[in-house]
């Protein structure tokens, strides 16, 4: 790591100051040269070796510098007491250094070229997401190094049973991207994991890239980046923040974000931003920024959606094609509360445009849904019934 020494440089008499309001000052033996009524101007003979000054006064006392090892003037604001200062090299010759990084909170280390048989330390790495944390304790942080990463696919770890979630997260000032982020196995319950927190990472592959959570419990993702998620099989899932989008469909990696047909309970997405989902026109997609099939006690808050192709939200009994929920429930107790929904964009066609939000309820009704003080765009609408079947259900419109 590299250093530096501050050298004081005294001379054998302290500096006299004769302007009026001046004192005394350890370090080089300054000299008047003028004075008005508001500064004075002081000079030192230049010190050899010396890569920079800095100055001091107490009437600024945060210590200005300058690197210009040639200066040998300074002019302060008269009232107060001075120093100047001769900045020398380090003992490995370096100057200024970084400044240490501050201990870290983390108690099991990931990087780019780090080894899962690792004992995941600082000085010996783990690579994985998934050694990261099968390794930690509950609790505990997995701090990632800087880096583009492979695509991370996590699974249970059965140690796993407390409540306090381990996080990962970037290392302090670093950015991660992952190739991929999936968690558990597609249509499989309990093939996610537990009791995760994982922030602040981004997809590589964006604005293509999809992240995945699957048979997961008691897991939140704070602050990801990517063009969509997808969940299923899962309960007790938060979307907090985080950046979604954009997406460009047809497309072999990225769809809509989508709470999928067994989506579990309590699922929870809140202060994130959705846009910039849009299809290859005459491609026949249907495709919005955000689809629920299923889940029990959902809420969407704090929200945006901008420039969503054909709806902002879009929710749909998917019983017409057979799914049914783990719980036997089609999707009900919906809050949409404090969003910004705007006009879907629809390749452009103002005059076909579809609503911000829409209810499909497909012959079996809702319940428990309530839209509480969202702001609405110009042109964006509500949907009550998107099929016109006239279907009945519980839809509660709250003032802010």
């Amino acid at each position: 790591m590299t250093r530096y020494m501050t050298t004081l440089v005294l001379a054998a008499a302290v500096a006299v100051l004769v302007a009026a309001g001046a004192g005394a000052a350890g370090g080089l033996t300054l000299t008047k040269l003028d004075e008005d009524a508001t500064t004075i101007t002081l000079g030192w003979t230049p010190v050899q070796g010396a890569i920079g000054y800095q100055f001091v006064s107490s009437l600024t006392p945060k210590r200005p510098h300058t690197w210009d090892a040639n200066r040998s003037t300074v002019r302060f604001a008269k009232g107060g007491t001075y120093k100047v200062v001769a900045l020398l090299p380090g003992p490995d010759g370096s100057y200024p250094p970084p400044p240490p990084p501050p201990p870290s909170a983390a108690q099991v280390f990931l990087a780019v070229n780090g080894n899962d048989s690792n004992a995941c330390t600082q000085a010996q790495p783990c690579k994985s997401f998934q050694r990261g944390y099968e390794k930690a304790q509950p609790g505990e942080t997995v701090e990632v190094a800087a880096g583009n990463y492979p695509a991370q696919q996590m699974r249970p770890d059965a140690s796993k049973t407390s409540p306090n979630d381990v996080v990962i997260r970037p290392a302090p000032g670093a950015t991660v991207k992952v190739a991929g982020l999936n968690l558990g196995i597609s249509e499989t319950p309990n093939s996610g994991p537990k009791h995760l927190t994982i922030r602040d990472i981004g997809d590589s592959r964006n604005p293509q890239g999809a992240f995945t959570a699957i048979g997961v419990d008691d897991v939140t993702w704070e602050n990801l980046d990517a063009a969509n998620f997808r969940t299923d099989w899962s309960s007790n899932f938060t979307v907090r923040g985080g950046d979604w989008g954009p997406c460009t469909v047809p497309s072999s990696t990225c769809s809509n974000s989508k709470l999928d047909t067994s989506t579990g309970s309590n699922i929870l997405i809140e202060g994130a931003r959705f846009h910039d989902y849009r299809i290859v026109p005459n491609s026949g997609e249907h495709f919005e920024c955000l689809i629920m099939f299923s889940g029990r006690n959902v809420t969407v808050r704090d929200s945006t959606f901008t420039d969503c192709e054909f709806y902002n939200i879009f929710v749909q009994h998917p019983a017409w094609a057979g799914y049914a929920g783990p719980d036997g429930t089609w999707p009900r107790d919906i809050l949409l509360q404090r969003n910004t929904f705007t006009q879907p964009w629809e390749n452009g066609r103002a005059g076909v445009r579809n609503t911000a939000v829409a209810f499909s309820p497909r012959n079996v009704p809702f319940y428990g849904v309530v839209l509480d003080c969202n702001t609405f765009g110009p042109g964006a609408e509500v949907s009550e019934n998107d099929d016109g079947d006239g279907t009945p259900y519980q839809l509660t419109y709250v003032a802010c």
